[in-house]
């Protein structure tokens, strides 16, 4: 009888344990069921890009600022295409020319704000200093600015004849002496030009008249 009961004590604790182990594993495995159906939480981030850009020979401030916005918003749109979980982009365009260097715009805006309105010149921010910073209004060595034309200081010099040649004194032409003048003959002059000699007249006498 004692016997009996011991064996009897025995199942039942066997029938315990199998009963606790099949709902452990139960649980377990339902643990693992649902980590494996559950999606994973999404963590967005933020991209922050920085673009060096050289100012082109030739090329105006107003020319090199909109070739700027354009390669912003292509490396925004580039950013947003290539990566899905990618919720902000930002943008720093820095201007190269002649050994300087300045920051020319910053660009920076969300997946949805971008979505509405691809326009960089909409989330942009210029920096004013930029133009000054890379000598803009200055003409560098080898290039010429086609906005400002170069003007060269000039002494003015007494004109020259057109014929007349720079590697030496042009020989004038000789002169012909002009014959002289034969004197035109004086004309003879008549008897009544010539001064008559005075008359005297004596007293009681009659004057004469002169002959022709």
């Amino acid at each position: 009888m004692l016997c009996n009961n011991q064996r009897g004590a025995r199942q039942w604790t066997s029938a315990i344990a199998i009963t606790g182990m099949v709902g452990l594993l139960c649980m377990t495995g339902g643990w693992l069921v649902i980590a494996a159906i559950a999606p994973p939480i999404v963590q967005a981030y933020t991209s922050r890009l920085s673009i060096a850009l050289d100012v082109q020979p030739g090329e105006t401030y107003a020319t090199f600022l909109r070739r700027a916005e354009a390669v912003a918003g292509a490396a925004v749109q580039r950013s947003f295409d290539r990566d899905i979980l990618l919720s902000e982009v930002s943008v720093v365009v820095v201007g190269q020319k002649s050994g300087a260097s300045a920051q020319v715009l910053s660009l920076q805006a969300n997946r949805t704000q971008w979505r509405s309105r691809p326009d960089p010149r909409r989330w942009a921010t210029y920096y004013r200093s930029a133009a000054s910073l890379l000598r803009f209004g200055e003409a560098t060595a080898g290039t010429q600015s086609p906005s400002a034309p170069v003007v060269t200081e000039q002494i003015a010099a007494p004109p020259q004849s057109p014929t007349q040649s720079v590697a030496g004194p042009v020989p004038s032409a000789p002169v012909k002496p002009s014959p002289a003048a034969s004197p035109a003959p004086l004309p003879f002059p008549s008897p009544d030009s010539l001064p008559q000699p005075p008359i005297r007249i004596r007293p009681g006498t009659t004057p004469l008249p002169p002959s022709r």
